[in-house]
């Protein structure tokens, strides 16, 4: 029987086989040539049943490590992502708070350039009326000023005039 269609079979019916095939080999030939074949092929199977076994334990030691070793390393990337979050949110609170003060800054000189702009202006306007009063002020003893100035001049002007002829 192949080796291919043993395999498909349970153990068990793999064994009755063997035990038919090894009957009807002594029957036909008659010699223990078919009894060695039948030890050669159960201990070939018997050490490919051992191989896949030894290969299989392998394959699970190794699967088991390889779990191991993953579950560590993705300890190890959960802690660090909360880490990275931790410090991405603390970097976002200290901006925020940075960039409040910076508001509130900007507000304050906002609030003193108005009130400089409005103290410019009221100084301004008292400082144009205070001109204005200054000028009224003025005019009027500048206008007597210059009527008594005008009439001194003709006073002199007529008193100059006859004694010149």
């Amino acid at each position: 029987m192949p080796r291919a269609a043993k395999a498909k079979q349970t153990p068990t019916a793999a064994a009755d086989v063997d035990i038919d095939s090894f009957f009807a080999s002594q029957q036909s030939t008659g010699s223990d040539d078919g009894m060695m074949t039948l030890i050669a092929q159960q201990v070939q199977a018997s050490l490919e049943k051992k191989n896949k076994q030894r290969d299989a334990k392998y394959v699970q030691a190794t699967k088991n490590e390889l779990q191991k070793v993953l579950k560590g390393r993705a300890a190890e990337v959960l802690e660090l992502k909360d880490e990275l979050s931790g410090r991405v949110e603390d970097f976002m609170t200290e901006y925020a708070e940075n960039e409040d003060a910076i508001r509130a800054l900007w507000l304050d000189i906002s609030k003193h350039r108005d009130e400089l702009m409005t103290s410019t202006r009221k100084e301004g306007d008292q400082l144009a009326e205070a001109e204005r009063s200054r000028a009224e002020e003025c005019v009027g003893p500048l206008t007597r000023y210059k009527a008594a100035c005008d009439e001194v001049n003709r006073t002199v002007a007529s008193l100059v005039a006859p004694s010149m002829n």
